[in-house]
């Protein structure tokens, strides 16, 4: 078994790759020479035992990772392990970079005024007004922080004290 497994950035970057699908791709990378961009074919025995999940966990996770893109997976025959593709980031398809690096032009010089100005407006979160009494829980009740019981202590002796 190799100690290390050298790994691309973009396999911790993708958010999208469960904890268990990130752990048998890195395995399925161990497999791999660094040098080399050829198939692996280990075993679901020999993953299960390299990621610790049971072989029915490693399938289900592979073919995952064939979905989203990550490898290409294909039966060798019958009794006989699949042989695994790892494509790699670089064959994905990243909606996000795809859309900021597409060239915007914009010849309505009113269309622009008007974006510049939305942009350099204030920003105001929905639904955040309670973050700024910090004094208050989410669901507005002073009585359920120890700041918030203090200042109802002090209404109450300030009522006390107009009566």
């Amino acid at each position: 078994m190799s100690l290390f497994a050298i790994v691309p950035n973009e396999v911790i970057a993708d958010h999208n790759l469960t904890l268990i699908e990130t752990r048998v791709l890195i395995a399925l990378y161990s497999y791999r020479d660094p040098k080399s961009t050829r198939p692996v074919w280990p075993g679901r025995a020999a993953l299960s035992e390299r990621c610790g999940y049971h072989p029915n966990v490693i399938s289900n996770a592979t073919t995952s990772l064939a979905k989203k893109g990550w490898i290409a997976k294909r039966q060798r025959g019958k009794k006989r392990t699949a042989v695994y593709e790892i494509l790699g980031k670089d064959s994905l398809t990243d909606p996000i970079r795809d859309a900021l690096t597409e060239p915007v032009s914009c010849k309505d010089s009113a269309l622009t005024e008007c974006v510049r100005g939305a942009v350099t407006e204030p920003v105001r979160a929905i639904g955040t007004d309670h973050l700024t009494d910090h004094n208050r829980r989410a669901n507005g009740n002073l009585a359920k922080s120890a700041a918030g019981r203090a200042i109802l202590a002090e209404q109450r002796i300030a009522a006390k004290g107009n009566c």
